[in-house]
């Protein structure tokens, strides 16, 4: 039977800093004072984008009412609302913004041009 590994955070202060890779934009967050109306006012942002109106027009192209659209769209911000809350947990959890997160991914320097 497998056991849960123990999550170390590192709690300590970075010795030697390259320009390049830390900076205080990047470092793990001391203190937060995000309230409900912060994170709603971030999930609005995302929900009413040019993207969603032009979604909601072409539902209305194809021929939907409007209680079809009004549904397709709360089921839509939904889906965002909790794909948001995926992509932020790790950050959440580390305290560490999505950049320093995305650099498991691409790497230090980000994808190479070609």
């Amino acid at each position: 039977m497998l056991e849960k590994a123990e999550k170390e955070v590192f709690m300590g202060d970075v010795t030697e800093r390259s320009g390049r890779l830390y900076n205080e934009d990047l470092a793990p967050a001391k203190e937060r004072h995000w309230k409900v109306y912060s994170l709603l006012s971030m999930w609005m942002s995302d929900v009413h984008s040019i993207g969603t109106y032009t979604f909601a027009a072409g539902l209305f192209f194809l021929g939907l009412t409007g209680w079809q659209v009004l549904t397709a769209e709360i089921i839509g911000a939904l889906i965002v609302c909790y794909l948001a809350n995926l992509t932020g947990s790790a950050g959440t959890k580390l305290g560490v913004p999505y950049p320093v997160l995305s650099r498991i991914s691409f790497g230090v320097f980000g994808t190479p041009e070609k």
